[in-house]
């Protein structure tokens, strides 16, 4: 379409170039644009032009400025020229339209250039309005862009499906064999097998990607298409393949490893299911994929059964002898390296001392139980332990709460005590003060003998002054009484 829009242009200008000239001879050199613009002269009558490829280069620089519509106005039509300037109007409208397609046409296919691209850019449009409206941080949009960017080649695989499925069966076949005999052929069953049979297997693949880090389940057979994995200790690159051993029935025989991928990985797989349905189609081949499983599997039986034996022969012997020849280096070799036989012989020493583990293992089972039993029952005598140390906890709580009340009464008590020597002292200055009294009154009564009235009045003083001590000395003893019952 470009080409055919080019091309359009070129003979769109020739054309209009030719007719732009042809019309200044036709309708009289004389006031065209030939003699306004100095490319012709009319004396006496005679024409004097340039030469013709001048005129033909003036003519084209017209119209292409015209046809793309620029028009720099320095060669146009002259004034005053009414048939020249019409004729000038009417090839502008054709070569605006012309210019017209020309522009739909570039337009239309810069648009579909790359389809994938147009689609890549709508979804991280997409991607980046819904990261904006959830909030994701920062980090986590990286990631989801860098994902998104690897998947451009897996839509690319998807848009190749769709036009495979487009064809006719024989160039479906073809093609589907060219773009994937090489890699299917690595991989150990399918060597022998007939073409047929990998079209129909290619159809079935699916491809997936895995970003950094992520595991790959087992039980499928893998292809790596792009990028690199881990499997088994080792690196898979582009074109190799694991999983083939998920066709063996025994999942001892097996090998369960999941993969690694070490950077964003891009691999063919299928399943157990679709493989044997796929062969199941193909008798040939099914017979020839099943010769091969029968060998594996009897391979690694062998390697099985014989690694048991070795283990238990080993069981019977010492595991010095095989830990001393781990640790030496062999002789008459480079330094750092061991012979193969001191290689054999540390992993049999490994594989003793796993097999001495488990049997270990399995004889303290039984002590783990005894234990086990024991712990039980010091649990319950723990528990019975329990319910008496709780109830000692009760009745020390009761004798504390006992001593708490007979310290209060003991301190009453104490109080009490006070008081009483209190009021033996008080008694005591009572008896001292009433032999005073005594010794008083018996003056008393001598000096009454010569004033009788002042006599009296001091035995009224006498009698009263005692009956307030006689009532002290009956509150005093009232007093001590108490505090012997309460003491008792």
């Amino acid at each position: 379409a470009i080409y055919r829009s080019m091309l359009t242009v070129v003979f769109l200008d020739h054309w209009m170039a030719c007719i732009w000239t042809l019309q200044a001879r036709i309708f009289g050199i004389d006031g065209s644009w030939l003699t306004y613009n100095g490319y012709c002269e009319v004396e006496d009558g005679e024409e004097m032009c340039s030469g013709a490829w001048n005129l033909y280069t003036a003519s084209l620089y017209w119209a292409t400025a015209t046809v793309t519509s620029i028009g720099y106005g320095d060669i146009s039509a002259s004034p005053g020229n009414a048939a020249e300037q019409i004729v000038a109007v009417l090839l502008m409208l054709c070569s605006a339209v012309c210019w017209t397609v020309v522009i739909a046409t570039f337009c239309g296919v810069i648009a579909n250039w790359s389809p994938a691209s147009t689609a890549f850019r709508c979804t991280m449009d997409q991607l980046n309005h819904f990261m904006r409206a959830e909030a994701l941080p920062m980090d986590l949009r990286q990631r989801l862009r860098e994902y998104f960017r690897e998947m451009r080649q897996i839509r690319e695989v998807v848009w190749s499906k769709d036009l495979l499925d487009k064809m006719s069966p024989s160039l479906q076949s073809e093609v589907v064999l060219a773009c994937n005999e090489k890699w299917l052929r690595r991989v150990h069953y399918f060597r022998s097998v007939s073409e047929s049979y990998l079209i129909d297997l290619a159809l079935q693949l699916q491809v997936s990607l895995f970003a950094p880090g992520e595991l790959l389940p087992h039980s499928e057979l893998y292809v790596v298409h792009k990028g690199y994995a881990l499997y088994g200790g080792r690196v898979k690159k582009p074109g190799d393949s694991w999983g083939e051993d998920m066709l063996l029935a025994s999942h001892q025989l097996r090998r369960d490893w999941c993969g690694l991928a070490l950077n964003y990985l891009e691999v063919w797989h299928c399943s157990r299911t679709v493989l044997l349905r796929t062969l199941s189609l193909f008798p040939a081949d099914y017979r020839r994929v099943r010769r091969l499983i029968i060998f594996l599997a009897l391979h690694r039986e062998v390697v099985r059964r014989a690694r048991e034996k070795r283990l238990e022969e080993l069981a019977e012997g010492e595991v010095q002898a095989f830990t001393t020849g781990f640790s030496r280096p062999s002789q008459g070799r480079r330094r750092g390296r061991f012979s193969c036989t001191r290689r054999k012989e540390s992993s049999e020493g490994v594989l003793h001392a796993t097999l001495l583990a488990r049997k270990r293992l399995t004889t303290h089972s039984a002590d783990g139980v005894c234990v086990l039993e024991n712990a039980t029952a010091a649990i319950s005598i723990a528990s019975e332990d329990k319910a008496q140390l709780s109830a000692i906890a009760a009745q020390m709580q009761s004798l504390t709460a006992t001593v708490n009340s007979l310290s209060v009464i003991v301190r009453d008590d104490l109080d009490r005590w006070r008081e009483m020597a209190i009021l033996a002292h008080e008694s005591q200055k009572l008896k001292s003060q009433g032999s005073a009294h005594i010794s008083e009154r018996a003056s008393s009564d001598t000096e009454a003998q010569t004033s009788p009235a002042r006599c009296s009045q001091r035995r009224s003083i006498t009698l009263g002054s005692m009956a307030r001590k006689g009532l002290s000395r009956r509150s005093g003893s009232a007093k001590m009484q108490s505090t012997r019952e309460a003491a008792a």
